[in-house]
């Protein structure tokens, strides 16, 4: 709340914005990679993490951003792909 996301403020602007925290994050995911060195890390890489800051990841997170959240990452150039699960039965 306090620092924002060091990743993406420039776009999200979450810094001191409860309600955008609340829109656009989630309590929901599976796995945790801790990352030192993104630039030298494989994983950081694998997981296309190597040009973020260092700092611990979720792998898979489930829940959905508002669509005004994904128009306007898409018009500041960010292309934003959720993660689809083809395994998931519903």
């Amino acid at each position: 709340m306090r620092d924002g996301c060091p990743n993406c403020e420039n776009v999200l602007q979450l810094r001191g914005n409860n309600d955008a925290i609340q829109e656009c994050t989630s309590q929901v995911f599976e796995g945790l990679i801790s990352v030192r060195d993104p630039a030298a890390s494989w994983v950081a890489r694998w997981q296309r993490l190597d040009n973020y800051v260092a700092g611990t990841y979720a792998t898979k997170v489930t829940g959905s951003l508002p669509e005004y959240i994904i128009s306007s990452l898409e018009d500041s150039g960010v292309k934003y792909v959720p993660y689809i699960d083809i395994f998931r039965a519903d």
